[in-house]
């Protein structure tokens, strides 16, 4: 329990390592679990793409979800700690 968590992290670290500055996702509309984890970690929803994954007798559509790191985390990138998450709204990427 909580591996996913401790993965995503991990993936934030490496991510400021090698310059990213923002992060972005997409899931399953129905997974509500992984939906959760995002949120939780900073992750703000910013769009939808409809009909994106084949479903068992249609399609399902994808959520997409974006996350900004902070300059703390790419600081303490070096150290593996991170900092408290930061959300990105859907104001900032437009």
């Amino acid at each position: 329990r909580g591996f996913g968590r401790q993965l995503l992290h991990r993936v934030f670290i490496e991510a400021a390592e090698r310059g990213a500055r923002v992060m972005f996702l997409e899931v399953r509309a129905s997974n509500s679990v992984a939906q959760s984890l995002y949120l939780d970690s900073g992750f703000n929803q910013i769009g939808t793409r409809r009909g994106y994954y084949p479903d068992d007798g249609g399609r399902e559509d994808a959520l997409i979800f974006a996350r900004q790191l902070l300059q703390q985390e790419l600081e303490s990138s070096n150290s593996g700690r991170l900092s408290a998450a930061a959300c990105l709204s859907p104001e900032t990427l437009r």
